[in-house]
């Protein structure tokens, strides 16, 4: 590491899956509680919603989501990844590994990139919707790849905090969603359940993971499920010292859902607007930053990818 900072990103996601997640995300950055927003390029206005966030917060650091299980894909020649008699994506909870032909994962993954190319001068990182580029062997290769070659950014840390064993990091709803979605995975890919065991594990991941891709140092998951005043203090003061974490939040400005495509879960929106007034409370969180001695860090700190030709 560069410095022995504390440092921490905090990234929305989902930006572009709705209108009030939208708001919710511009009112979080009005208020100085978040630096990182990861955009969903397959979403209907996405470059323009895109466009009107730097045109209020042009110092905003703006990553790609990609998605393979929300929304629509962006390129019509990627038929293995569509949901039957549907030119949606597979959701989560019915995803068929084996169905994906792994020549139109990428091409998909690429448009995406590509979309926020045109209104960006650089994507700040890559992160995946659900996770689900990480799940299988041949896929995190993919997204790899991807964000290696044309986004030219780093990737989220692919390792949940709460799977180290780390003291303050190990609760998480996020863990615990992951478990009831791999039950349903496991139903539509029974053959592959062996694999996608294996890829749980830390170790494992850490095997995959190219060198010349970078990552921050720890992904917090646990404040997810989890939003309130105890739990973010929690995690600044337990916060790995001397490192740089990214914390991932999901907001919205109200409690019920809008507009929300397939794959954005309808019914974590009271959720979404939980951790959006945690953070927003009072001034709490820089509060717990200067008790804690954390500053605000970005993918930039980090060391950039190499390019592959």
């Amino acid at each position: 590491m560069a410095d022995q900072a504390t440092k921490i990103i905090i990234t929305a996601d989902d930006y572009g899956a709705s209108p009030a997640v939208n708001r919710g995300v511009m009112k979080a950055l009005d208020q100085g509680v978040i630096n990182t927003v990861s955009a969903m390029m397959n979403m209907p206005n996405a470059q323009e919603d895109v466009r009107i966030l730097l045109e209020k917060h042009a110092q905003a650091h703006v990553g790609l989501h990609l998605s393979v299980t929300a929304g629509e894909p962006i390129n019509n020649g990627t038929p293995s990844l569509f949901a039957p008699e549907t030119h949606q994506f597979m959701d989560i909870s019915n995803f068929v590994f084996s169905q994906v032909v792994l020549d139109e994962l990428e091409e998909e993954l690429v448009a995406q990139a590509k979309k926020l190319l045109e209104v960006v001068d650089t994507i700040d990182h890559v992160s995946c919707h659900h996770g689900v580029l990480t799940l299988y062997p041949q896929f995190f290769e993919v997204y790899q790849k991807v964000a290696r070659e044309v986004a030219k950014a780093p990737i989220r840390n692919p390792i949940l905090i709460s799977k180290l064993g780390r003291k303050g990091f190990r609760i998480s709803g996020m863990k615990r969603t992951g478990l009831f979605t791999g039950l349903q995975l496991a139903k539509n890919n029974l053959e592959e359940v062996p694999t996608l065991l294996q890829q749980t594990k830390p170790e494992v991941i850490k095997e995959q993971l190219h060198t010349n891709v970078v990552k921050p140092d720890f992904f917090v998951d646990t404040f997810y499920k989890q939003a309130n005043s105890r739990r973010l203090r929690t995690i600044m003061e337990y916060l790995p010292k001397g490192a740089v974490s990214e914390m991932v939040v999901h907001l919205s400005d109200q409690p019920v859902a809008d507009l929300t495509p397939n794959g954005v879960d309808d019914g974590y929106f009271r959720g979404r607007y939980k951790e959006f007034k945690t953070l927003t409370e009072k001034r709490f969180l820089e509060k717990l930053m200067k008790e804690n001695e954390v500053t605000w860090g970005s993918f930039q700190d980090l060391k950039q990818p190499v390019s592959v030709s």
